[in-house]
């Protein structure tokens, strides 16, 4: 058994107050710079011939850890990449007592040109004289896993790791991931105060967005009720906040544990004590450490919930909860602090500053073979090729980072205009304009980042650009009800009221009517969602039996998200129907209206739609036709007036022209289906193709035989319901629906809904 023992990581090994020195080297390392002519070359800009290797023995395995658990630079790279951090001597041995790597010219560019010949393409390949690589060329260093393991797997073990190396001046380099001096061990180290104030004061001063945004998210000039106090060495509760002048203020989002007795709370018996005196010794780590950072960067106040709400009212808490678009929406700073309280707090905040940002390593002007006498350029080692970036998707990160699991959190990140990650590896900064890594630099926008969501609260009226405002909310409308869905609450009774800050932020801006996750004035899309079942469903129906006693037939609330402990990143509500009609909705001839709603405590509580749904309808002004459910094989087939709905020239055939989702899955083949089924129009869509251009029509009949004709309509199914609360015939949804087809010329093809089929008004419970 090899005398190397297992190796702990760096910054676990280390005192967390230390600092490191960038691309520092050791003896060995700085022998390998000095010795390897093909990375003087590389330095001195010779020309290299592509496949051009060298081969260097570095050192022996204990010292390329004595390097590692050192200071240098290259030793971390190397040791990391290959799995020496991993190895345990129980486990596995030591391959080879010495280290080799190997360096080869690579330009992947050229090399997937060549991959494809063409008539022009070099003679190299016959002459075998490789061509020289390019400016986007670079070295590659490979490197073996130090060990092997007991049960040896060859995929594994003789893998080889990268590293690739690329001149200092390479345009395609991210300078900002090398441009870098002492770093510390710790994101929490008093160092990282200082990232935190340059990326607020940078935003405040150079992003208007984000200056803005909390009067787009906000409405009037609510406030919260309370906040804490820092001013001196004391912890106290505010609770007259009306009175401050030319208030700012942080919040803080968190998660409480396991266990909620963990966190100081707010009761009412201790009102009147936290408003002296808060012992800062009762304080959890992350409440401590959200206000060192608030009072680092000059702010008076923070607001943490389980402080500023009364946990033990219920009255409290429910107006509190119905403010969170004020509180979030007019904090100048969130700090979100991503693990729960289960996580050791000491070991998730430390890292190891040489394996995330690259080694650069000044090369000394020595003669060389060629011609070159040029200064010599320095040499940048990586883990990746190109440009290094870092990617950030909360999508992705939920799973890294527990707190963005969290549906209350979810509407807290959306409606602050800058938030700072916290308490992880590496600090992040997201804001209205973008997102900052403190060793990436810019980072690129997902989808789902906070900039691209912006345009969801971005004054939809009163706008000259109304129109285009107006189709952007339409589109992330579904992404953000998504989001939401996939998002976990400890008790899911709160899934409504977790998304009423969301709600009045939009509201506040745009003045649309909210009714149960719809919008009135986008109904003929927001009501076709379609339902996703669970694998396995368990107990999945009960759940949504009780469901729908608190939400309406029609809403996406009355069906239960996917269990929490489930793999899957997909929800048991999608809205592909939506996103077919929705692309296609320039063409649009037809939709539905809602003309009334109802809801019975309405008009004693005026924000009652916002956290209780139970007995609410909705009135359409709709196309109604009756349609039957038939089994066909394993599949429920939606017919219209009985029949499949195409007739004449089509181009699709009938079984594939109707495509319909039942909300209820767990129907056998051959067991009875609901009767007395209606089909209601919500949108109908139609164009024709006149050459590669499509056109919206307002003629049911094409003219000329050139003419493709081309249409699609949606819809849901329901089925009678009885009384609605306010004493109407109602109906009832069981599955959604959309129909498409095609024609040439004057092809005739029958459509569900005749354009004689006249309107009426349909009651949805």
């Amino acid at each position: 058994m090899s005398s190397v023992k297992w190796s702990p990581l760096y910054e676990r090994h280390v005192s967390e107050d230390t600092v490191i020195t960038l691309h520092r080297l050791c003896t060995t390392c700085s022998r390998f710079q000095r010795q390897s002519t093909l990375l003087r070359r590389l330095s001195h800009g010779e020309q290299l011939r592509l496949y051009t290797k060298e081969s260097f023995k570095l050192c022996s395995v204990k010292d390329l850890k004595a390097g590692y658990l050192g200071d240098c630079h290259l030793c971390a790279l190397l040791w990391t990449h290959a799995g020496g951090y991993r190895f345990d001597p129980d486990k596995g041995f030591i391959k080879e007592p010495d280290i080799t790597v190997c360096l080869e010219a690579r330009d992947y560019e050229m090399e997937y040109a060549l991959e494809y010949p063409t008539s022009c393409l070099q003679k190299w390949w016959n002459d075998l004289v490789p061509p020289f690589i390019t400016e986007l060329g670079v070295v590659v260093l490979t490197i073996s896993r130090v060990y092997s393991s007991k049960n040896p797997s060859p995929d594994i073990d003789n893998k080889m790791y990268e590293l690739y190396i690329y001149p200092s001046s390479n345009r395609n380099l991210n300078s900002a991931t090398f441009r870098k001096g002492n770093e510390p061990v710790s994101s929490k180290n008093d160092m990282k105060l200082a990232q935190i104030e340059s990326w607020y004061l940078q935003c405040c001063k150079d992003h208007p967005k984000c200056t803005t945004y909390p009067g787009m998210v906000t409405q009037g000039s609510q406030l919260p009720s309370r906040l804490l106090d820092l001013q001196g060495d004391k912890i106290k509760l505010e609770c007259n906040v009306e009175s401050l002048c030319q208030l700012q203020y942080t919040t803080l989002s968190h998660m409480w544990g396991p266990d909620p007795n963990a966190c100081l709370q707010l009761t009412q018996a201790r009102l009147h004590e936290f408003q002296s005196d808060i012992p800062s010794s009762l304080l959890p780590t992350k409440y401590l450490e959200a206000i060192r950072i608030a009072k680092a960067l000059g702010f008076q106040y923070i607001w943490i919930d389980s402080l500023c709400i009364i946990q033990d009212s219920d009255e409290d808490w429910k107006k509190e909860a119905l403010k969170m678009a004020a509180v979030y929406g007019r904090t100048t700073l969130n700090i979100s602090y991503v693990y729960p309280p289960s996580n050791s707090p000491s070991q998730q905040h430390l890292r190891d500053p040489r394996i995330i940002v690259p080694c650069e390593l000044p090369m000394e002007h020595l003669r060389t073979s060629g011609n070159s006498s040029a200064d010599p350029a320095a040499l940048v080692f990586q883990s990746a090729p190109g440009f290094v970036n870092k990617f950030w998707s909360p999508t992705t990160y939920k799973h890294i980072w527990p707190l963005l699991s969290r549906a209350w959190v979810f509407q807290e990140r959306l409606l602050c205009s800058r938030n700072i990650y916290y308490g992880q590896d590496r600090l992040l900064w997201e804001c209205c304009e973008g997102l900052e890594d403190e060793f990436s630099g810019r980072l690129m926008d997902s989808p789902r980042s906070k900039s691209r969501f912006h345009s969801v609260f971005a004054g939809i009226q009163g706008s000259s650009r109304g129109r285009e405002h107006d189709e952007s909310f339409k589109g992330q409308w579904s992404l953000l009800v998504e989001e939401y869905r996939l998002a976990n609450l400890t008790f899911e009774k709160d899934r409504v009221i977790a998304f009423a800050g969301i709600v009045k932020a939009v509201q506040s801006q745009t003045k649309f009517t909210y009714l149960a996750g719809i919008w009135k004035e986008f109904a003929e899309l927001d009501l076709l969602w379609v339902f996703h079942p669970p694998s396995p469903l368990g107990d999945f129906y009960a759940k949504r039996n009780e469901m729908k006693k608190r939400a309406p037939s029609w809403s996406w609330f009355s069906v239960p998200t996917r269990l929490q402990s489930a793999s899957t990143n997909s929800d048991t509500v999608d809205f592909r129907i939506r996103a077919e009609i929705y692309n296609r909705s320039n063409h649009t001839i037809y939709k539905t209206r809602i003309v009334s709603f109802h809801h019975p405590k309405l008009a004693s509580n005026p924000e009652a739609l916002l956290h209780n749904l139970e007995s609410m309808s909705i009135t359409l002004k709709t196309r109604k036709i009756p349609s039957i459910l038939a089994w066909d094989g394993p599949v429920i087939r939606l017919l219209p007036h009985g029949k499949y709905a195409l007739g004449g020239k089509r181009y699709f055939k009938p079984k594939n022209a109707m495509k319909y989702v039942h909300d209820d899955v767990s129907l056998l083949p051959g067991s009875a289906v609901p009767s007395g089924a209606c089909m209601i129009l919500t949108a109908f869509e139609a164009w024709v193709f006149r050459g590669k251009v499509d056109h919206r029509y307002d003629s049911y009949v094409p003219s000329g035989d050139e003419i493709t004709t081309s249409w699609q309509c949606a819809g849901l199914v329901v089925v009678p319901a009885g009384k609605s609360a306010s004493g109407q015939d109602s109906w009832g949804r069981i599955g959604a629906f959309v129909f498409e087809n095609a024609v040439d010329g004057f092809g005739v093809a029958e459509i569900p809904f005749p354009m004689d089929v006249e309107e009426e008004e349909v009651c949805l419970v």
